[in-house]
């Protein structure tokens, strides 16, 4: 009787350790439970880094973008890509395709204001705040080219699902809008959250002028 009773408590937390991810959202096994028990996007492929042009990415989301967390993950990557200048034209193409817009979004006035965002250096932080180890205090500081994003849990809404996503600089998650189209692919169709404020830089606020421990941030 002990020891069935053993079998069967490991069995409960065997289960409790793998609920938040459900199993259809990952086909390919792309995720792992972090710390704070939110999914973590893994990349298991060869590649690494950000996708080097529009070619590589449109690639990458076949694969993963059969999955809603996956296709937020090649979101932020077509962000990253945009933010740099030198990569922004094929930025613009990674993102109209994950969120499966038209050609000439960024003229339209629903993105006016995401588009300028990520173009301005004074805004781009607020983006990097959803990826793993940033913070206020670090400038959220990350790499683009390896980094996670903070996941939090699915919920069906009206024929859509909307995936919480928790950013550094702000005390609750911030939802965004999936769907999956004809093609078996999951986008990203509602991001207003993704460029919404947060918590200002520690840096940019001068907090500590006097404190040379904080050179390093301040750019």
């Amino acid at each position: 009787m002990k020891t069935f009773r053993l079998l069967f408590l490991s069995a409960l937390m065997a289960l409790s350790l793998t609920a938040c991810v459900p199993a259809e959202y990952d086909p390919l096994g792309l995720f792992q439970t972090s710390g704070t028990s939110s999914p973590s996007y893994t990349e298991e492929s060869s590649y690494y880094g950000l996708p080097a042009n529009y070619a590589e990415f449109r690639d990458r989301c076949q694969t993963a973008c059969q999955s809603p967390y996956g296709a937020a993950k090649m979101y932020f990557d077509a962000v990253f890509c945009y933010m740099d200048s030198r990569t922004r034209s094929e930025g613009s193409k990674m993102l109209r395709f994950i969120m499966h817009e038209k050609q000439g979004w960024e003229r339209s006035p629903n993105f006016s204001m995401f588009a300028q965002r990520m173009r301005d250096p004074k805004q781009q932080h607020i983006f990097r705040s959803f990826a793993e180890g940033t913070s206020p205090e670090n400038d959220y500081s990350m790499d683009p080219n390896n980094y996670q994003l903070m996941m939090g849990e699915l919920v069906e809404d009206a024929g859509y699902l909307r995936l919480f996503l928790y950013s550094s600089g702000s005390d609750s998650a911030r939802p965004i809008w999936v769907k999956q189209f004809d093609d078996g692919l999951w986008y990203v169709i509602n991001v207003v959250s993704t460029y919404a404020g947060v918590r200002e830089p520690y840096s940019t606020k001068n907090h500590y002028g006097h404190d040379a421990s904080y050179d390093g941030y301040r750019r």
